[in-house]
């Protein structure tokens, strides 16, 4: 499963994918919703799962990573930390490892 995802990540079309992709999880966080100072609901997050359910838990995991320092230098939002770096990371390939190459249903 992680060979074929590395493998994934070494294609051209993957990385044009995942650009599109990483713009539209930049344009799906600035429609977060605050309540209160301290609440934030965010949208982001469900374009790193889909990168992580089409391309595996490599690509997942370098794209979560990826996006979240690029969502940081484009909008700011308090101090930097590298533990939410990773765990954004962490998400993408704990998504990849589950969603990777498995049939969708709704049901």
């Amino acid at each position: 499963m992680f060979r074929e995802s590395l493998e994934e990540l070494k294609k051209t079309r993957t990385i044009t994918i995942c650009g599109l992709f990483a713009a539209m999880s930049c344009l799906m966080g600035s429609f977060t919703i605050r309540i209160g100072n301290i609440l934030k609901i965010g949208f982001s997050g469900l374009i790193n799962e889909l990168v992580s359910m089409f391309f595996g838990p490599v690509v997942g995991g370098v794209f979560g990573g990826m996006t979240d320092v690029l969502k940081y230098i484009l909008r700011p939002d308090g101090a930097f930390l590298i533990g939410m770096t990773l765990n954004s990371a962490l998400a993408g390939v704990i998504y990849g490892i589950f969603l990777y190459k498995k049939k969708i249903s709704f049901w």
